[in-house]
């Protein structure tokens, strides 16, 4: 609406070797689109928005990961080279000038930046003066075909004690539940343990932290408000552990008091998903299978695996 009211057109390409089924984050992805694509627009008087995705030049095709190159392309102001070292910056602009008559601070590119790099990707610019400005990144997802090979064949005894076919993954996943209200303690383990997973169930953040270390678990499912410790300080807590292991558990975010920002800071500490509480059954299969599978599908390794 916003391009159409200036003018602009906004055209899409998808290049056709681009799987058309990818597993990923959808929140990150989305966040960082509607950012570069806001920008475009704001910064473009006439012309066109033109947003991009192919494979990367550097995705050879092995194994389960793919990693697609998005580019949002406009014909707008442009950014002179000595300042394109500084668009990245907290609260930087190219000048006091543009933040005066665009109006903005330039902290979306620093989020942006921050979720590019949870999903495995980077981010980068090309611009000139007068002509427009190229923002690309990268995203790192699994093919969806990948997935759907772990499921147990059709007759298979095993099969009964998982998720029908057509789910996201029918893999057991072991999940670390932290949350402090026994009635969603109740709600949540049986409704994950009919769909086949193991549950282990905490009652507070430093429980959380402490169990994680002892046991190797697929997925954290973390309330944010708890006595002793709150999910966002176990998140740091385990997050701070991991450093420099090569290691790293999915997490995430749960809460029943959602407020304007509360996913932004939770992708920020270094939580992988976010779910409103009371929690939506699709949803929470979603959550823990979909950020089990792809963090599988990475190799990268549960703490307590070592």
């Amino acid at each position: 609406m916003q391009a159409e009211a200036k003018g602009l057109a906004l055209l899409v390409a998808i290049d056709p070797a681009v799987p058309a089924t990818l597993v990923g984050d959808p929140l990150r992805l989305r966040q960082v689109l509607v950012n570069l694509v806001g920008n475009a627009v704001k910064f473009t008087q006439q012309g066109s928005i033109r947003v991009a995705a192919r494979l990367d030049d550097d995705d050879r095709g092995a194994g389960a990961l793919r990693t697609v190159r998005f580019s949002v392309i406009d014909t707008g102001i442009g950014i002179a080279p000595e300042h394109q070292t500084l668009i990245f910056d907290a609260f930087s602009q190219a000048d006091g000038s543009t933040t005066r008559r665009f109006g903005g601070t330039g902290l979306g590119l620093t989020i942006s930046q921050s979720l590019v790099a949870m999903m495995g990707g980077r981010i980068w610019l090309e611009s000139a003066v007068g002509r427009g400005t190229t923002f690309s990144f990268t995203a790192v997802f699994v093919e969806a075909a990948s997935v759907a090979a772990e499921r147990p064949a059709a007759g298979d005894d095993a099969a009964s004690a998982q998720p029908a076919a057509g789910d996201v993954s029918a893999s057991p996943r072991h999940v670390l539940l932290v949350e402090d209200n026994p009635t969603n303690q109740r709600v949540a383990v049986g409704l994950l343990a009919r769909r086949g997973h193991r549950v282990t169930v905490v009652a507070n953040g430093r429980e959380a932290v402490e169990a994680s270390a002892r046991q190797r678990v697929d997925v954290i499912l973390m309330d944010l408000q708890m006595p002793v410790m709150s999910g966002l300080e176990a998140t740091a807590a385990i997050r701070a552990r991991e450093r420099g292991t090569g290691c790293r558990v999915p997490i995430v975010a749960m809460t029943a008091h959602a407020m304007r920002g509360d996913r932004e800071r939770c992708l920020d500490a270094g939580m992988d998903g976010y779910l409103s509480k009371p929690v939506d059954k699709d949803a929470l299969f979603e959550a823990v299978e979909r950020t089990a599978a792809f963090a599988a599908a990475q190799g990268v390794p549960a703490l307590s695996e070592g």
